[in-house]
């Protein structure tokens, strides 16, 4: 009995670290990713562009059944950089750092260092969330953004949320943080059954209407031509085209698509708790 005890405290023990083995293994592919993906930003700077794959997409990559070796995908993204480079950074960017609107109409550069502190932003918010804000709008219907992805900064030298957002200027880049969380009354939704692929699409869709005007009407525009879109209507239309219907189908249905139609009364999105 008590060999058998033995051997069975045994046969545990080496279970369990070979499953510590699997999981540092698979952390240390992660951390890997993370600092290539860092120097890979730094490499796009340097050369004049801003990098337009976040993090998410940078190790997304490497995780399809395409590729097995970290250095042979991170030089096949190199390759693609070196064929086509990225987009010059020409976005309209807030001149105003330090101001309670610096948040807003940042293009792809980051004005000052954010806070992530207080509620670890950066490990819960994920590309293709919903940010609901509640004082949007006068705090009437509240207003909508979605979340592009999490971004190195090779100047500021930290990550950060971006957004994709339509704003009484436009349809524009912004970010997301601490701050902004508690100034707007924020909540973050995600939508349950969207896949990976819907969700880089539905965010590749309001990238598409970036310098568009915006219009605070009551229509639901799905067209890429349109020429104008308001806050919740841009990323209702972002993922309606890629066959996800987010407006919620409950008897509280307000005109047009506001905000609270695709989170707060919406059947497709999960509210994710962050404080």
């Amino acid at each position: 009995m008590k060999r058998f005890i033995s051997g069975f405290i045994t046969m545990m023990l080496i279970i369990g670290l070979s499953n510590m083995c699997f999981a540092n293994s698979q952390d240390s592919v992660e951390v890997k990713l993370q600092k290539e993906y860092e120097e890979f930003s730094r490499f796009a700077y340097q050369k004049g562009f801003y990098n337009d794959i976040s993090l998410e997409d940078f190790i997304s990559g490497y995780n399809s059944d395409k590729y097995t070796d970290i250095i042979d995908y991170v030089d096949s993204q190199y390759k693609l950089l070196a064929q086509n480079g990225f987009t010059s950074d020409k976005d309209i960017i807030n001149t105003s750092p330090g101001t309670d609107s610096w948040h807003y109409n940042t293009g792809t550069k980051l004005p000052q260092k954010p806070s992530y502190k207080k509620y670890k932003l950066l490990d819960k918010c994920k590309k293709g969330d919903i940010v609901y804000e509640a004082k949007g709008m006068y705090g009437i219907i509240g207003h909508s953004a979605l979340v592009e992805g999490k971004f190195y900064d090779p100047v500021q030298g930290v990550y950060y949320i971006r957004l994709v957002e339509g704003l009484s200027y436009g349809v524009s880049r912004s970010l997301l943080d601490d701050k902004r969380l508690d100034d707007r009354k924020g909540y973050i939704y995600r939508i349950k059954n969207a896949t990976y692929e819907q969700k880089c699409g539905a965010v590749k869709f309001c990238l598409s209407q970036l310098g568009k005007n915006y219009k605070g009407e009551f229509s639901k525009d799905l067209n890429p031509e349109e020429n104008d879109w308001y806050c919740s209507e841009l990323v209702w239309a972002g993922y309606m085209n890629q066959g996800l219907d987010i407006e919620t189908k409950w008897y509280i249905n307000e005109p047009g698509v506001s905000p609270r139609d695709i989170t707060m009364y919406s059947s497709e999105a999960e509210h994710i708790k962050v404080r």
